[in-house]
């Protein structure tokens, strides 16, 4: 993962933002230096999504769902990042997906860690301007999907590693999150990213050999029929 963050203290930010001024802030360009989501080629994707194994009922029965049991945020993720303090995966991935982030540190339990106070985001689902405080950040394909397609057989360090997968994580819009839910493709379609959205769909459950519906496998080929011809 390439890294080019500046550990620098920076007071003057410290006391613009109202951070407490012995807490050092770091600044970073954010998606510039970080891995976004990785996006598989339009062939592959067709041959992935020809691969998913269809289920015939499209919400089956499968009790016990809990996002908690996926460990969501998991923990460390800025330590990659070489700002040497642990942040939450929603944190890591404000910090991947925005520019001119800024990462405060604190002390928590008797260990520093760091949050994003600032920086700049666009919505990816409809291209709109972000602010950090409505930001969520998206499973692309949803926990409670994940669950009803097979998670719900997993060992739990399975479901952490889904969880926690940053390339099934977007940060968007609490409203867009609100909107989209749960729901797959046969019912969620951005207006922006839609054939990124469709690869990383597909990529994340060929990856965890999660089951489709006949309905996610159509309206995840339309998608790469009419959105992704050029890619």
């Amino acid at each position: 993962m390439k890294a080019n963050i500046i550990a620098t203290l920076l007071f003057l930010a410290s006391s613009t933002v109202g951070a407490p001024s012995q807490s050092p802030l770091h600044s970073s360009n954010g998606g510039d230096e970080l891995v976004a989501p990785t996006l598989i080629s339009l062939n592959q994707a067709r041959q992935e999504l020809g691969a998913l194994r269809e289920r015939p009922v499209r919400y089956p029965y499968h009790p016990g769902f809990d996002r908690t049991l996926f460990g969501w945020p998991g923990m460390d993720f800025c330590q990659a990042t070489r700002v040497f303090v642990k942040c939450d995966m929603r944190n890591y991935i404000k910090l991947r997906d925005g520019t001119k982030v800024v990462i405060e540190e604190y002390e928590q339990d008797g260990e520093m860690r760091g949050r994003v106070i600032y920086g700049i985001w666009t919505n990816p689902y409809n291209g709109k301007p972000l602010d950090l405080e409505n930001i969520s950040i998206d499973h692309v394909v949803p926990l409670l999907e994940a669950w009803i397609s097979g998670a719900h057989g997993w060992e739990p360090v399975r479901r952490y590693q889904f969880g926690n997968d940053e390339n099934n994580l977007l940060a968007i819009s609490r409203n867009t999150n609100i909107l989209k839910g749960s729901d797959g493709p046969d019912i969620f379609r951005p207006f922006t990213y839609t054939c990124q959205y469709a690869k990383i769909y597909i990529h994340t459950k060929h990856k965890y050999s999660l089951t489709i519906h006949k309905l996610e496998r159509d309206a995840l080929q339309q998608i790469l029929d009419t959105k992704c011809v050029y890619t």
